[in-house]
């Protein structure tokens, strides 16, 4: 079998004690270098990437961590991150606490913070070792902000309900259209057939019904156009209008039922 791979510093760091005070004082420089560099990549980071005790007490969080929390360095340093986010000690908490368990999987999940703002994260919990025999277990929590994609799926999801529940509208106007031609043309035969007959008051009254019912039914058939329209937006088509008009037609449909409750407009 291979063996491990070591660095230079791995090598520098395993006769440690055989350093003098200048080669070590150069050690710590360029650990020091090194500790910059890793802190400047993890910085540029959108993730947030917070490191947790298995009691959920933070010990690193990089810039993006500190924006999605909404506090400072000095605020997050030593803070536990099942009292800033509650919601997550359910179900992080929980694995956090078997940190015992030799295979401890992924812990993945969406959560909505309101501090500093409004947003959705998506959050990934991953259990590792420090460097060294019996080192303790920890986890890196990377946090993303996925609010953009959220709103823009939920977004697609009501375009598709709204464009299948106009489709069906649709239809369905499209098939109110057929009755209502064939009442128009019945309520045609019914007006000659009554044209016909001896000019009687009920035979006038019976013509006026007729009359109102094909307005209706011309009305209607106004309604489907307007929506079928409407479905499909066009710029809209003012004109004034005269109400006094209007008025009239709706009391004339009235008529008969002002007259049967022995009303006067």
């Amino acid at each position: 079998m291979a063996g491990k791979k070591h660095s230079s510093l791995d090598r520098v760091l395993g006769r440690l004690d055989t350093l003098d005070s200048v080669n070590l004082a150069n050690l710590v420089q360029r650990l020091a270098r090194e500790r910059g560099v890793f802190e400047e990549i993890f910085n540029t980071l959108q993730e947030g990437v917070l490191v947790i005790t298995p009691d959920g007490a933070i010990e690193y969080a990089n810039a993006a961590a500190h924006r999605f929390i909404g506090l400072g360095d000095d605020e997050l340093a030593g803070q536990t991150l099942w009292r800033l986010v509650p919601g997550l000690r359910p179900s992080l908490g929980e694995a956090a606490d078997e940190a015992s368990s030799a295979a401890l999987p992924v812990v993945a999940r969406e959560f909505e913070l309101t501090y500093p703002e409004l947003r959705t994260v998506r959050l990934y919990m991953v259990p590792f070792r420090g460097v060294g025999r019996g080192a303790p277990r920890r986890f890196a929590v990377i946090l993303t902000d996925v609010t953009r994609e959220k709103q823009s799926t939920e977004r697609r999801i009501e375009d598709e309900r709204t464009s299948s529940v106009l489709l069906l509208a649709a239809g369905v106007a499209h098939e109110l259209g057929n009755p209502l031609n064939s009442l128009t043309i019945h309520l045609q035969l019914l007006e000659r057939k009554l044209k016909k007959l001896k000019a009687a008051k009920e035979a006038e009254t019976l013509g006026e019904s007729v009359r109102i019912c094909r307005d209706e039914v011309t009305r209607l058939d106004g309604i489907i156009t307007n929506f079928l329209e409407a479905i499909r937006p066009r710029p809209p088509d003012l004109a004034e209008t005269n109400l006094s008009d209007v008025l009239a037609e709706v009391l004339r449909f009235q008529q008969r039922e002002f007259a049967d409750r022995g009303l006067v407009v």
